[in-house]
């Protein structure tokens, strides 16, 4: 099964009105069940009409581009095991070091964020060259985006708004049909899924990818 994200399908009944369906269990039943993603945080995903990429995450009270997680990109058409295998395997390179000896230490945690910084700086200069871009800020400004995030109770999916000065927000409102909520133990697969149904829905100066597609460049 192959995925051109330049021409998005249209999103499925599944993903519309209130999504909390695949999350019904309470709290406290969810903290019991098996969690294979323990001690992990997320990952942002990106789309354009010539690349997507997934950066793995990592939260120490601030959340910012892992320094050793997994990221990867590749030109679209993206396979669907492309991502879900590099979407499991940067999901289970995120860290969440929240309440760890490392997240006390304020030292450790500036030179952490430093070198995630500077990675993905590198990285995006390294898509700006790979899918000819002017610069890395017009690779990153051309992305359509979802987030993931891994709590306590549950796997959040957001749809991303892109504003036109380069600033972006998650939907985290739970009256939105712009999230979905998954239980700790969704699969990769899952997870995958869950994640493009968000980018169809993700807007870029006020579009989503199927009508900025359908938009004639003025």
């Amino acid at each position: 099964m192959v995925t051109r994200f330049c021409k998005l399908q249209v999103v499925s009944k599944s993903v519309k009105g209130e999504i909390r369906q695949p999350f019904t269990l309470p709290a406290q039943e969810s903290l019991r069940m098996h969690n294979p993603w323990d001690g992990t945080d997320g990952f942002l995903f990106f789309a354009t009409d010539r690349f997507v990429a997934v950066f793995a995450m990592m939260d120490c009270g601030w959340n910012f581009v892992s320094p050793t997680g997994w990221c990867a990109h590749t030109a679209v058409p993206a396979s669907q095991e492309w991502l879900i295998d590099n979407i499991d395997h940067t999901l289970r390179t995120s860290e969440n070091l929240r309440n760890t000896e490392l997240f006390y230490d304020d030292d450790a945690v500036k030179a952490l964020m430093q070198s995630g910084s500077d990675r993905n700086d590198a990285l995006w200069a390294e898509i700006r060259k790979a899918y000819r871009y002017r610069t890395p800020a017009n690779a990153r400004a051309s992305t359509w985006m979802a987030a993931v995030k891994i709590t306590k109770t549950e796997i959040r999916v957001n749809a991303i708004i892109k504003n036109r000065n380069g600033t972006w927000a998650a939907w985290e409102s739970p009256h939105t049909s712009k999230r979905i909520l998954l239980p700790l133990n969704a699969t990769a697969a899952e997870i995958t899924d869950a994640t493009l149904k968000m980018l169809t829905l993700s807007t870029l100066r006020g579009l989503t990818m199927k009508e900025a597609s359908e938009t004639p460049e003025t």
